[in-house]
Parts: C-alpha cells; sequence; structure tokens
C-alpha cells in the first residue's frame, strides 16, 4: 500500500526505490534560470505567517526527513513563494546538519532539491559568479544521480528539468533529452500521475527548441496532454462544468469478480459490489449527480461481463456527494433499496440551511441542491444490522458523527472490507456549513481499531490512499488527541484563532511517525478551525464579528483615509506577490475589488496571487485547490485515464 497524502502518491515504497531503481518524490515547475558567491537578496521580508513553511522546516530540523514528501513539500513552499535563494541556503544547511546521518536516500532527495533550487536562484546570482553557480549545481545533481545510480525517478527528473534550460554553452541539451526519455520509459515509476504534465511539456518544449518540432508534437500526442504552461504537477483537475477529480479516471477490480470501484469519474468515488449468487448488484453511496451515477455505472457495465440488476444502495452519509445521483438509481430499478441512517434527514436540514451554492467548482454546473431534496432512505438504520442479499452478507454500523451525524460503515465480513465513507476527511466536515466534530473522529478511529478490519474504503481517493489500514489511523490518533487538547487549553486561555495557528503546534509524538507527517498537516489548520466554531461565539477573541464592515469599507478606506490612489494600492498588492505574501495580496486585492470591480489591473493581481496559491496546495489541499483555481478562473485539465493495479497492493 502507498501511504501518501494528496496525493503525490509517495510513502513507504520510495524508501526502497534506492535499491531497486524506482521512483523518488518530486513537485516543482522550474523557472527559467541558468547563470561562487550566494544569490543576491532582493526581495523584501514577506510579513504574512506561512505556517506550512514553518512546518515543514522544523520537520527537516529535527532529522532527516523519512518520508521525502517532507523534503519535497518544503521544496514546494519555496518555490510557491518565489524564495528560492532562501531555499537553497536552507537545503544547504540541511545538508551541512545531518551530514553522516542521511541514508542514501535522503541525501539523494536533498541533493536533487538543492540543485533544482539552486537553478531557480541563479538569476539572482551576480554575472560574474554565475557561470560558477550553475557549474556547481551541476556537480550536485550529478551527485545525486550517482547515489541513485541512475536510475531514481527523482534524480534524473531533476536533472531533465535544470539541463533543459541551460545554455547551450554547457552542453546538457542532449543529456536532458536522455533523462526526458528515461522518464518518459518509465513513468509507472513516477511518483504520481500528475508529474508526468510536466515531464512531458518541458521534454517537448525541448524538442522544439532542438528544432525537432514534430517528435515534440508527436510526444504531446502520446501522452494525450494538451500544451500547459502552468507548471503544475497535481494529480487534481477542476472546471467549472465537470467540477474537480482527485485523479486520473481508472476503474479497478479490488476483490475478484465482486468488488470494483470507479475512481476519478467526478468528486466522489464508486463502489460496486456483485453479490455471491450474482442476481444482484450493491452499490455504495450514489455519487455527485444522475449523469455521473449513469456514467459509473456504464464504466462498469463496459468491463464487467453480466452485470446483474441494480437491488440495493447503501450509503454512509447524506452528503451531496454520496447522495447527487439517488434518482438514476432508482430510474435504473422503482425497487431498488436505499439503506441508510435513520437520522439522515438532520444532515439534509443542515445542508438546506447553509449557502444555497457552496460548492461551485467543487461539483460543476450539473450539480443543484434540488438533486438531495427528494433523498431518502427505504430502510432506516438505527442500530447494528445485518443484511445478507444474494447470499453475501453485510454489517451495517452507525458510527459516531465525524463528519455528518448520520455516518454509517458498511462491513463486509467475509472479505473484512469496511466502507467508511468520509469520517476522517481532513476537513472534519464541509467547510462551507457548521458540522463535524473532531471528539467523533477520535471513537470513530477507536470504533475501527475494535472492529480491525483488513482495508478501509474511502469516499474520496485520497482518503484511501493514506487511511487503507486501520494501522495508520491508530497511528495517528495520539497525535489528533494531542492537537485538539491543545487547541481547548488555548482557547481557554483567550488565544485568537490566528494566534493558535501561528504557533506551528507540532504534537512530540508526531517526529518518530513519519508516516502522518503530511496528513497531519492539512489536518492540523481544520481542526483549528472547526475546534474554534464549534467553542467561540460570534465576537471572537480579537474582536472578529464586533463591527459590520465589508470588503469594499476596507477598499474605500484604502483611498480616502490612507490617501492611496489606485496605482499605489496595486503597486502594494504586486509588492506583497513579490514578497511571497500571496495570501495577504489575496485578501487586500479583494478589498480593492469589492471597491473597484472593474479594475482589470486588480483583476489580474487576483489572478496572480491566486494562481500562486493553487501551485502552493496543489500537491496537499484540494479544496484550495479546487478554490484558488475558481477564484483564478483557469481550469486545469484532467489527465488520460490510467490503468493502475490495485491500491492495497
Amino acid at each position: 500500500m502507498k501511504i501518501s497524502f494528496s496525493f503525490l502518491g509517495l510513502g513507504r515504497m520510495i524508501r526502497r526505490q534506492i535499491t531497486r531503481g524506482g521512483s523518488v518524490l518530486g513537485a516543482c515547475a522550474m523557472l527559467a534560470a541558468c547563470g561562487a558567491s550566494e544569490p543576491s537578496d532582493t526581495l523584501p521580508p514577506a510579513v504574512g505567517f506561512n505556517a506550512e513553511l514553518a512546518y515543514f522546516q522544523d520537520l527537516n530540523l529535527a532529522a532527516p526527513a523519512e518520508d521525502p514528501q517532507v523534503a519535497a513539500l518544503l521544496m514546494l513552499e519555496y518555490q510557491s513563494i518565489g524564495r528560492q535563494g532562501e531555499g537553497q541556503a536552507f537545503f544547504q544547511e540541511l545538508l551541512d546538519r545531518h551530514a553522516g546521518k542521511m541514508t542514501p536516500t535522503q541525501e539523494l532527495v536533498y541533493l536533487s532539491a538543492l540543485g533544482i533550487l539552486r537553478a531557480e536562484a541563479a538569476e539572482n546570482v551576480p554575472l560574474l559568479s554565475r557561470i560558477e553557480w550553475v557549474e556547481e549545481t551541476i556537480e550536485i545533481l550529478e551527485r545525486a544521480r550517482k547515489i541513485g545510480a541512475n536510475k531514481v525517478f527523482f534524480s534524473r527528473f531533476a536533472t531533465a528539468m535544470v539541463y533543459a534550460r541551460l545554455p547551450s554553452m554547457f552542453d546538457k541539451q542532449d543529456q536532458a533529452l536522455e533523462d526526458f526519455a528515461w522518464l518518459v520509459q518509465n513513468r509507472d515509476q513516477a511518483f504520481q500521475p500528475g508529474v508526468m504534465r510536466l515531464v512531458y511539456q518541458t521534454y517537448a518544449n525541448t524538442l522544439r527548441a532542438a528544432g525537432r518540432e514534430e517528435e515534440a508534437r508527436a510526444i504531446l500526442a502520446d501522452a494525450r496532454i494538451e500544451p500547459d504552461d502552468s507548471g503544475l504537477v497535481s494529480n487534481f483537475a477542476v472546471n467549472p462544468a465537470t467540477g474537480a477529480t482527485f485523479r486520473p479516471l481508472r476503474f479497478l477490480e479490488i476483490e475478484e469478480d465482486k468488488v470494483y470501484l470507479v475512481s476519478g469519474l467526478d468528486f466522489t468515488e464508486y463502489y460496486f459490489i456483485i453479490s455471491d449468487d450474482r442476481r444482484h448488484l450493491i452499490s455504495v453511496d450514489a455519487g455527485v449527480t444522475p449523469e455521473g451515477a449513469k456514467a459509473a455505472y456504464d464504466l462498469l457495465e463496459a468491463n464487467v461481463p453480466d452485470v446483474p440488476p441494480l437491488t440495493t444502495v447503501f450509503i454512509t452519509h447524506s452528503h451531496w456527494d454520496h447522495i447527487g445521483g439517488h434518482t438514476f438509481f432508482r430510474q435504473m430499478n422503482p425497487d431498488v433499496v436505499f439503506y441508510g441512517r435513520d437520522n439522515y434527514h438532520e444532515e439534509l436540514a443542515n445542508m438546506e440551511a447553509g449557502p444555497e451554492d457552496p460548492v461551485g467548482w467543487f461539483f460543476g454546473a450539473g450539480f443543484s441542491n434540488a438533486l438531495i431534496q427528494h433523498y431518502h432512505p427505504d430502510v432506516e438504520v438505527s442500530s447494528n444490522m445485518s443484511v445478507t442479499i444474494g447470499g453475501t452478507r453485510f454489517q451495517l454500523l452507525p458510527a459516531p458523527g465525524a463528519e455528518t451525524p448520520d455516518a454509517m460503515f458498511i462491513h463486509m465480513p467475509e472479505t473484512d472490507m469496511l466502507f467508511v465513507g468520509d469520517f476522517i476527511m481532513p476537513f472534519v466536515g464541509a467547510p462551507f456549513i457548521e458540522e463535524g466534530s473532531i471528539d467523533e473522529l477520535i471513537s470513530a478511529i477507536d470504533m475501527i481499531a475494535e472492529l480491525a478490519p483488513t482495508s478501509l474504503w474511502h469516499g474520496h481517493e485520497p482518503l484511501t490512499a493514506n487511511w487503507a489500514s486501520p494501522d495508520r489511523l491508530i497511528a495517528a490518533r495520539p497525535h489528533l488527541v494531542w492537537l485538539r487538547d491543545a487547541v481547548r487549553a488555548r482557547i481557554q486561555t483567550g488565544s485568537a484563532r490566528s494566534d493558535i495557528h501561528q504557533e506551528n503546534l507540532i504534537p512530540p509524538t508526531l517526529y518518530n511517525d513519519p508516516e502522518s507527517q503530511v496528513i497531519y498537516l492539512v489536518m492540523r489548520e481544520q481542526i483549528i478551525n472547526r475546534i474554534y466554531d464549534q467553542s467561540v461565539g460570534y465576537w471572537e477573541r480579537d474582536l472578529t464579528g464586533l463591527d459590520h464592515l465589508k470588503p469594499a469599507d476596507y477598499g474605500q478606506a484604502l483611498q480616502r483615509y490612507f490617501d492611496l490612489a489606485p496605482n499605489e494600492i496595486e503597486d502594494a498588492i504586486e509588492a506583497m506577490i513579490e514578497a511571497g505574501d500571496n495570501h495577504l495580496a489575496e485578501r487586500v486585492v479583494r478589498w480593492a475589488l469589492a471597491d473597484r470591480q472593474g479594475s482589470k489591473r486588480l483583476r489580474a493581481l487576483q489572478k496572480q496571487a491566486a494562481l500562486a496559491l493553487r501551485y502552493k496546495y496543489q500537491s496537499y489541499n484540494p479544496f484550495k485547490f479546487i478554490l484558488y483555481s475558481e477564484l483564478a478562473d483557469v481550469p486545469t485539465a484532467q489527465l488520460p485515464t490510467e490503468i493502475t493495479p490495485n491500491p492495497q497492493n
């Protein structure tokens, strides 16, 4: 099993790659750079707190990163804020600090990241020293290549990306093309499918630069990837018409001749189970829209002969994306039986009371709240229930309401599979409405630990990638308990929400659990927010909620009271982006736009800040990736359909 979050598709398998020539991580987009003295520090200091940068700095300083993601995402943070010069200095410090303590894999990763950041920082090196700087960068990358015997994906990826952008005087274009060809040939070893976006695009551009236009077109055609200069390596994709997906479309047989999974079709997963007597088809959840549910069923029919009629649907919880396709299943068979919790109406009422259209690009234009208004289970489950359908036994288990109050686990005792819905969604409920409970989440972990199934199957692909084993949940439990208690203690002593975020809370137990380190980061922000919302009134400690000011009021104040001309406000926002204060820039540009909605320059600055934030979150926070894509009004195409082995293997 591959343990990763968002989806980088890394984990413990990477630590084996150094000996068997497989893939090692990466997440970067190379900027034009080439050029010994250090890069000049021309950027003003950022004023906004970067929680992710502080977190990854702390973990990497404490010890060499056992999970390569922790090093890769640190590199990504420096890239996202445009501070590659600072980043290369920090990675050099890490190499010096951990000298003699690193495994070959760890040294390869740090050297490759250092080489990438040095290349991107080269344009700030004084001109007379730039050639020497680049030559030293090449030596660093070649050291990493040698450690991996030239068979490790990340070191070949790093050299290809850097060498493709070096001037001809360094004579590295042929080596770059050789590396790209190797990466394409070994694409099944890539740490995540999304990295091939950047590999193919840069490979094609390098061929064009060598005057080999037809080969460049052939490479993109073979990859089925449109020309794209976004620099993304994300598995995520999003557009306003069809919404978001977490990975390429794939069809998996996860239990031979019995259990099937459609993943990457839309926002959620589709599970289909054929009964032992092969006379019944059972679905776990009902998808996002009727069109999506039909597409999933059609894919099942195309891959499995003699699919029996759909007779049963088990609903893990009644969120938008798990019941939105229910009408399609009822149209297929008017006698289909839906099983769901008896308190399903509580969640329907909760969603109805929230914003009318909270999802935007999440589910796409085909979704509306009307799709879920008439959902109801035919059998309401209030306590543990055993159901046998066509000889296949199921246990329906009401679960603690970690995300919604109507959670239900579906257990298949004979295969020991447990379908758990979204109980451990990192956002502890949907961010758009008031729901979710960290206490219930911890109770649900305890319930799963007691049940001890062989495998867990979640409502979204990234959750299964991270939490496919109960052991991973049990290992993460102490970190979540520590964080819950630390947040509540700080609320009781009067800390503001922002103060708690800026404390960079890291449980002592986490340093010895590398496989939980990335997922903990994603959950930390949401747990703080959820507990704070549920513990503090509408007047917060920092007096948020005390007044009635709108974004337009702040925008007007910048001109009326601070006496800033429009161009001065825009220049200031531009400086924020240049300094890497992208969150601050995005907030201020919203103030200014509320007052001057027709400003083309403000719109361009908003897009620039949103794209930087999209890049930042592309590998571990899909919700923010979707929101910043929508804010920038820039869709990301889904990767081509892939043939993928069973992720449990």
